[in-house]
């Protein structure tokens, strides 16, 4: 079966986990935490990627392309609220 790809027209869904894949990249500072997507916010678009980090803080941004070029996706979260409407926080990681 042919991996999903996700894009601004089919994002990658909130609360979806992802992990740095590149050691050498601008990223190196997040290996081995493990990394959530964000709800998107209205004002941003949908090709404006949040990483949460294992705190529950978001963080910076990336977009679709940047998101295969420096990460894998671990799992891919079933939510379909994408703005977080009426959804609590993302909470830090135990």
């Amino acid at each position: 079966m042919k991996e999903r790809k996700f894009c601004v027209h089919d994002p990658i869904p909130p609360r979806s986990v992802i992990a740095v894949r590149d050691k050498r990249g601008r990223y190196k500072a997040l290996i081995g935490k493990t990394l959530r997507v964000g709800y998107y916010r209205k004002q941003d678009g949908l090709d404006v990627i949040w990483i949460v980090y294992p705190n529950g803080e978001y963080g910076e941004t990336i977009d679709h392309s940047h998101l295969y070029r420096y990460f894998q996706i671990i799992y891919v979260s079933s939510e379909t609220d994408l703005y977080g409407v009426d959804r609590p926080v993302l909470l830090p990681l135990s």
